[in-house]
């Protein structure tokens, strides 16, 4: 772990003050709080704003790196995965989620490490735009079952009766006596 003074020497590339931890997987007990994530070149640094606990994950531990999805009060909460030290997740939601995965994983590499990097959103998120598809689809559907017949038999009453001769005007014969 660095000390405050080498902390402090290196310049920060990316700063989020809004973040909100989960707490890692090597917590006993996970204590959820909100606190500043900063990425320098050579670790991540989560600060909490309570307590003053840092959390801090090298690069060169980073393993993997991806971006998942939480719901909270019905709104998708975009979160930032990182796994280290073996299995170690820790997990914090970020307002811009991809621009910290694309930042670790060019830095990751920089330093000879390729971690395992994940930008794509779950499942769960693509979700909501499926069911959506598939609604305006049976909208579709069902629409065309009602209005279809009735246009169809439109059209052929239409052309039966353009298409029926007139019948000729009877004449009255009359019989003249």
């Amino acid at each position: 772990m660095k000390s405050s003074a080498e902390v402090l020497r290196s310049e920060p590339i990316l700063v989020d003050r809004t973040a909100h931890t989960f707490g890692t997987e090597e917590e006993r007990f996970r204590v959820r709080s909100h606190g500043v994530l900063t990425l320098f070149e050579d670790h991540v640094l989560f600060e909490h704003v309570l307590t003053g606990t840092r959390i801090e994950i090298p690069i060169a531990e980073v393993e993997s790196i991806s971006i998942g999805v939480r719901r909270r009060r019905h709104k998708p909460e975009h979160l930032l995965k990182i796994t280290y030290r073996g299995n170690l997740l820790f997990a914090v939601a970020v307002a811009r989620p991809e621009s910290w995965v694309n930042t670790i994983g060019t830095l990751s590499t920089r330093q000879g490490r390729t971690p395992r990097v994940d930008r794509s959103l779950p499942f769960r998120e693509v979700m909501p735009r499926l069911r959506t598809a598939v609604g305006f689809a049976l909208i579709f559907v069902l629409v065309l079952t009602v209005v279809l017949p009735l246009f169809l038999s439109w059209v052929h009453l239409k052309a039966t009766r353009e298409t029926r001769p007139e019948a000729p005007a009877t004449q009255p014969t009359g019989t003249s006596g």
